[in-house]
Parts: structure tokens; sequence; C-alpha cells
């Protein structure tokens, strides 16, 4: 029976798809930001394959020697670069990116190579404006979606203050208050219901990122400006 117990383990670890996740390259950006950011790209990843063995910077550089890790680094632009060096690891599939500064905007670029393809399945940019706390949510919605098109990448946050039942488009999310629901950025209707059956409609617009507070007694406070995106694949 142990005997079985290993071949399962054995099959099911030789079955396991390995992602690698490099630490992001960047131009104008704090050391400290880009290492969140990196972070932020790798746990991101996680959480969307999480029946892959999904390996960041730091489980990299236990695996391999520092020159090989400058050389992963070297060929951020040579996809045969990436595939050889990430294959020679065990890895179908490779994550890698980019931050830089352009102005007053960030530019994220993200891409997912495949190592035994020696090709670029995915490739997704954004543009973010504001602080370092937006670039976070930014990586994270990104890092999503470069794995599943299908995550949203536009998502900010209301939070809803007064009483009453509230929905948001039409649609119920519960009594007020409420504290940062992520809706996609643009126009929504919020409405609250009090308990007589009186209701307060207010429009709202949400930017990416960015955690807009309404309350029905209130005028509507926002804070930070629109993204713009870009998307190649």
């Amino acid at each position: 029976m142990f005997a079985s117990m290993v071949v399962a383990a054995l099959a099911l670890q030789a079955a396991e798809q390995r992602v690698l996740v490099l630490d992001l390259a960047s131009s104008g950006v704090a050391p400290e930001v880009t290492k969140n950011l990196s972070e932020m790209f790798a746990l991101s990843v996680r959480k969307a394959m999480p029946s892959a063995s999904v390996l960041g910077a730091s489980e990299i550089a236990s695996m391999i020697a520092l020159e090989r890790q400058k050389d992963l680094v070297g060929c951020a632009d040579d996809v045969s670069c990436l595939a050889e060096i990430g294959g020679a690891l065990g890895a179908e599939l490779l994550a890698l990116g980019t931050v830089g500064k352009v102005g007053t905007l960030h530019v994220l670029t993200l891409k997912l190579v495949n190592t035994r393809e020696t090709r670029t399945l995915r490739h997704v940019s954004q543009e973010v404006a504001g602080g370092a706390e937006n670039l976070v949510d930014a990586m994270r919605q990104l890092g999503a979606n470069l794995i599943d098109p299908k995550a949203p990448i536009d998502q900010g946050y209301l939070s809803i203050g007064g009483s009453g039942e509230v929905s948001i488009d039409g649609e119920d999310v519960g009594p007020a208050p409420l504290t940062r629901l992520a809706v996609r950025a643009g126009l929504h209707v919020v409405t609250w219901r009090s308990a007589a059956g009186e209701t307060t409609d207010k429009r709202v617009r949400v930017e990416p990122y960015t955690t807009t507070e309404v309350d029905p007694m209130a005028s509507v406070a926002a804070a930070g400006p629109p993204k713009r995106l870009v998307e190649r694949r």
C-alpha cells in the first residue's frame, strides 16, 4: 500500500503544472514599490492558478545560481531565451513584466510565456494614475487577468453610508453601511430603501482602484483620476 501511495504522489507531482513568476523589471519606480508589486504579481498568479505550482522570486533563487538568475533578467525580451531557462527549471509557463513611470502615470506590462512552444501566450499593459496603493490594486487585477482574460481589470470600490437596504444598479447588496464593495469602474445607481418602502437614488461614478464614498444625505466624494488600458494578445 505504501508503494502505491508513493507512485500516486509521484504521478501527481509529475502532472502538476509549474509556473515561474519573475520579479518585475522597473524604470523610475522606487525599489520597495517594485518589490511589493512583484510579490503581488506572484500572489495574483497563485490565486488564479490554485492547482499549479507557482514559484516566485525567492523560490526561484533557491533553485538556481546567481549567474543563472542574471540570465533570466537579461533575456526578459527574448522569448527563446526565457523558454530555454524556464524549461530547464521544469516550468511550462513563465510570467514576467515591467513597471515604469511616464510623467504622472505608471505603466504595468505583463506577459505569459509558454516554454514548451517558445511563444508568448498573452500580453497585457495598463496605465495607472494615482499613488502606490493604486498600483498594488492594479497589479492584483492585471495579474489575475493575465491568467484568466475574464477576470476584471477595471474594478473600483464603493463605501456606502446611510441606513436601509441597498441596491446597486437594481441588484440588492445588503443593508447599509457597507464598506469597500468591489464594482466595475463607471457610472452606477445606488438605491437606499427604508423600512417604510421609501427609496433614495444617487448616481455615482467609480474610478478604477479607488474607493468612492456615497451617502444618501451627502454629495459623492471620489478620489483618483481614471486610467487608460491597452491590451494586446
